[in-house]
Formats: structure tokens, C-alpha cells, sequence
């Protein structure tokens, strides 16, 4: 067995630090704009509790089209790699404890 080559470790980090960058810049520029919408509601001249209740229809068909949207992609994976009944069932109790904290927060 040969020791993978230090520029191979160095790429592979290099890609993972550039990721990582990438995600934190984007999740904290989402936080800044929606903490900037959320606090001037009075700029936009709409009540987003009120707006969000309204349309909590559409909201909940985007979140079924967003789990039918993974459901096809875990067959496209398992198709061609067979996934184990262990990551099938994680998959699976991953949204349905999603959904529960949703409802409990929503009853709550």
C-alpha cells in the first residue's frame, strides 16, 4: 500500500476550506439580509406573520415538492449505488422529526 501524495491532501483541503468559505459567507449574508427585512418591517409595509399565515398553503406544498424532490433523488442515488436500509431509514426519520418539531412549534 502507497502513502497518498502530500499534493493530493493538499488539493482535498484546499477544495474543503473553499466549500466551507463559500458556506459560511452565503448562511451569514442570508442571516444579515433577513435580520435587515425582519427588523424594518415598517420599510416593506407587510406583516409577515400575517403574509406567512395567508399563504401557509403554498408553504406547505413547497415543502412537499422539496420532499418529493429528495425522495427522487435518494432512487436516482440508489439506483446506482444501493443505499443501505440504515441510510434509507435515516433519511426517512430525518423528515419526519422535521415535520414533528414543526408541528410542535406551530401547537406550541
Amino acid at each position: 500500500m502507497e502513502p497518498v501524495k502530500s499534493s493530493n491532501i493538499l488539493m482535498w483541503l484546499k477544495n474543503g476550506l473553499k466549500i466551507l468559505f463559500i458556506a459560511i459567507v452565503s448562511i451569514t449574508a442570508t442571516l444579515f439580509i433577513s435580520s435587515l427585512v425582519m427588523n424594518n418591517t415598517g420599510i416593506f409595509n407587510v406583516d409577515f406573520q400575517d403574509w406567512f399565515y395567508e399563504t401557509r398553503l403554498g408553504w406547505f406544498l413547497w415543502r412537499i415538492l422539496l420532499y418529493l424532490v429528495v425522495l427522487v433523488l435518494m432512487f436516482v442515488i440508489n439506483k446506482h449505488f444501493n443505499l443501505s436500509l440504515k441510510a434509507k431509514l435515516l433519511i426517512a426519520f430525518s423528515i419526519i422529526l422535521v415535520e414533528g418539531l414543526n408541528l410542535f412549534y406551530l401547537l406550541g
